[in-house]
């Protein structure tokens, strides 16, 4: 949906430009954008609490079975892995652990690429029946998809969160649940991706 919007008022259903825009306005588009969030499992269309409830039974398997869940993500998301994954241990005793280290992820960069940098630590550290947790605003960063490939191919489940273009790679791939936010504005899709996961941790 194409944007219009004026300085005064808040059009309900639109998405603003980078154009002015107040507080509230953006509070409402964040609204908005949160309700209209899209999800998929197993690469099927589904209900937000489909999606859910995908996720939960995930994540009660990997307590139940001592299971790992890892978290990758870039710049201002990686906040919210690092957030997340301490809020899965420490209110659910998960072994939930996010790749911030930041002499692990400069070395694997500069001697291996950034775009292998998760996928190759994933290669070591996760084991099969492990939970990939992996955000992308754009859904496009190559660093990421390369750590979904590589955490399909050792059979751990892969949970998504991305926006932008719903024909985004990552929201295109099948995976047990991914969840997508119809909006360019990095600060939409971040608030939004960390309200969907407080949605999930705090109702675990």
């Amino acid at each position: 949906m194409e944007i219009l919007t004026t300085d005064t008022q808040f059009l309900p259903n639109s998405k603003p430009t980078l154009k002015s825009i107040n507080a509230l306005q953006w509070l409402g588009l964040l609204n908005n954008t949160l309700e209209d969030t899209q999800a998929k499992s197993f690469g099927q269309s589904c209900s937000l609490m489909e999606a859910f409830r995908e996720v939960c039974i995930l994540l009660h398997e990997a307590k139940a079975h001592d299971h790992a869940v890892w978290w990758a993500a870039n710049g201002g998301s990686v906040s919210l892995a690092s957030h997340f994954a301490q809020d899965l241990f420490n209110k659910h005793r998960i072994r939930s652990m996010a790749f911030t280290d930041a002499a692990m992820l400069t070395c694997q960069a500069n001697d291996f690429g950034y775009e292998d940098a998760y996928a190759r630590m994933l290669d070591v550290f996760a084991k099969e029946g492990d939970i990939l947790v992996a955000i992308s605003s754009s859904g496009k960063s190559k660093n990421i998809l390369k750590a979904i490939e590589k955490a399909q191919d050792k059979h751990l489940k892969v949970v998504g969160f991305s926006g932008f273009e719903s024909t985004n790679p990552l929201f295109k791939i099948s995976c047990e649940a991914s969840f997508f936010l119809d909006s360019k504005l990095y600060g939409i899709v971040e608030t939004g991706h960390g309200a969907l996961l407080h949605g999930l941790v705090e109702t675990l």
